[in-house]
């Protein structure tokens, strides 16, 4: 008599434990839009408000970590595990659209500053080298993504331009 619930119950705890494997990304994405560990909500619904027509959008924040695989996949060495810069995801998004996107001191030409951003007068080396986020490995990815010809090299070093062709997408 004990076998008959048993069973069901196997039966229903399995076929629960495959739903809920596949509602595990979603599951994920409510549980940090709930509690994100920076609370960039009230920001983003007052941008929607005041420029509804505005194209304005948020990255579901797994894309932030299959950039960072992409990043170590493609290097020689280990990646440290810190989400890739904000610069690096615009970057693989643009490739992912554009046909050739020229990247501006990406990597750091001849005119080296230490400024976080060309628009601020706050220095801090730690931005052009990654105290947090892995600008190293993203700066010899996108160099080695990067036409390899003689003029390319001047263009990156002399004048900062690195220019970059669009990333296949046949294999998505």
């Amino acid at each position: 008599m004990l076998d008959v619930p048993i069973r069901i119950v196997r039966r229903d705890w399995s076929l629960n434990a495959k739903i809920a494997e596949v509602m595990l990304p979603e599951r994920r994405l409510f549980k940090w839009v709930e509690h994100p560990e920076f609370d960039l909500f009230p920001a983003y619904w007052l941008r929607r408000e005041v420029l509804p027509d505005e194209p304005f959008y948020l990255m579901h924040p797994d894309s932030v970590w299959e950039a960072w695989h992409f990043l170590d996949s493609e290097n020689p060495g280990p990646v440290l595990r810190n989400p890739p810069s904000s610069g690096f995801l615009g970057l693989l998004l643009l490739l992912k659209q554009c046909r050739h996107v020229d990247a501006y001191e990406l990597v750091p030409s001849m005119r080296l500053t230490k400024r976080c951003h060309y628009y601020e007068v706050h220095e801090d080396l730690g931005c052009t080298m990654g105290d947090w986020h892995p600008l190293a490995a993203e700066k010899l990815l996108a160099l080695h993504l990067a036409s390899s010809s003689v003029h390319a090299l001047e263009q990156v070093f002399a004048r900062g331009t690195l220019p970059l062709s669009m990333i296949d997408n046949q294999a998505d």
